[in-house]
C-alpha cells in the first residue's frame, strides 16, 4: 500500500475564488467544444484570433478530402486566464490536433521537445547579474508554429471556419 507519492512531489490544486458575477458565469474555466465556444462572443473572438494566426503563419493549406488520407481530428481547448488579483485577464483558446489517435512508428517517427530545466535558467541569470550584463526577454505568440516538419499531416478543418 502506498500512502504518498514515490517522488515526494505533489501537484498543487488550484481553486478559483471570485466575487465577480461575470467570472462566475464563465465557469467551468475549461471546456473542449468548438461548438460551445462559437455561441459565446468572447470565446468566438479568441478562437477566431487563433484561426487567423494559423492562416497568417501558413500552417496549413486547404486540400480536397480523399478517403485514402489519414485525417486527424481536432478540438478547441479554452481557458479563462486571471490576473493575480483574481480579475479577468483574457480568454485563451488553442486549436489542437487529437494526436493521441495516431500510432507510433506508423504515423510518426520521433517525438522530442527541447526544454530548459529551471536550474539552468537560474544559473544563467545568476552569471548574467554577477557580470552586470543586460537581460532581454522575448515572448513568441504561437511559437510552436515556427518549427519545421517534413511530414505531411491531414487535419480536419475546424467546424464553422472557412479558409479564405
Amino acid at each position: 500500500m502506498r500512502t504518498r507519492s514515490p517522488n515526494g512531489i505533489l501537484k498543487s490544486k488550484a481553486y478559483l475564488a471570485t466575487k465577480d458575477p461575470f467570472l462566475e458565469s464563465l465557469l467551468p474555466t475549461k471546456f473542449k467544444s468548438i461548438q460551445l465556444a462559437r455561441k459565446n462572443p468572447h470565446w468566438f473572438a479568441s478562437l477566431t484570433q487563433v484561426f487567423n494566426a494559423l492562416i497568417k503563419q501558413g500552417t496549413w493549406t486547404l486540400v480536397p478530402y480523399d478517403k485514402n488520407m489519414d485525417v486527424i481530428e481536432n478540438k478547441g481547448v479554452h481557458q479563462v486566464k486571471l490576473k493575480l488579483d483574481g480579475s479577468l485577464d483574457k480568454f485563451k483558446s488553442r486549436l489542437v490536433a487529437k494526436d493521441y489517435l495516431q500510432t507510433s512508428r506508423i504515423d510518426y517517427e520521433d517525438t522530442f521537445s527541447p526544454v530548459f530545466k529551471s536550474i539552468t535558467i537560474r544559473i544563467i541569470l545568476s552569471i548574467t547579474v554577477s557580470n552586470h550584463w543586460p537581460v532581454n526577454q522575448l515572448d513568441l505568440s504561437n511559437a510552436f508554429l515556427n518549427s519545421k516538419i517534413h511530414e505531411i499531416f491531414y487535419m480536419q478543418q475546424p467546424p464553422g471556419f472557412i479558409d479564405p
